[in-house]
């Protein structure tokens, strides 16, 4: 099979998964982000409208069911940056696998973060979990009417980015679903 890789999107760019599928210039990974051992995988992070119209009651969005200890990473096509005032901005909701209440676990973490060469390496410039001297926002906060996140790019300017979207428990228990959009 011939594929040609994918231009890189120019700003302003948007993404509200309104499509049939992802498209095939974004990518899925398993494995722990932290470590940087990752797979190329075509489960984790889905498309949805159906499971989870009442998280997002405007159409569709990417989920990813946190349990046991799966660890995924959705990331972005690449993305040119143009302005020093560049931000991403997005929709994040969560909630339990059977009901529509969120209680994360201690555990578990949900990272954004920004890699200027391709992949090969990740800043991490948001994150939820636990760990109140570290993270952006709790993880416990998290509701399924959702919360608006913007993250400055600021630093990227004239680059071309890709965005990575990582969600994983590193323990077992707990059961909840944790979703992206617009």
């Amino acid at each position: 099979v011939f594929t040609t890789s994918c231009a890189p999107e120019t700003m302003p760019w948007s993404e509200n998964f309104d499509q049939n599928a992802l498209s095939t210039c974004w990518n899925r990974y398993s494995g722990d982000f932290a470590s940087g051992v990752m797979t190329t995988t075509t489960s984790g992070w889905s498309r949805s409208s159906s499971n989870h119209n009442a998280i997002n009651p405007d159409g569709y969005d990417v989920y990813f069911n946190i349990y046991s200890t799966n660890k995924y990473t959705l990331v972005t096509p690449s993305i040119s940056i143009s302005s020093a005032a560049a931000v991403l901005t997005f929709d994040v909701f969560g909630c339990l696998y059977s009901s529509y209440s969120s209680t994360f676990d201690a555990d578990d973490r949900f990272i954004v973060a920004v890699s200027a060469d391709g992949g090969t390496t990740w800043t991490p410039h948001y994150m939820m979990g636990s760990d109140t001297s570290r993270d952006d926002m709790p993880m416990a906060d998290l509701t399924a009417t959702g919360t608006t996140v913007t993250v400055p790019l600021i630093g990227y300017e004239g680059q071309t980015v890709r965005i990575a979207f990582y969600a994983g428990s590193y323990a077992s228990g707990g059961d909840n679903y944790i979703a992206i959009d617009n």
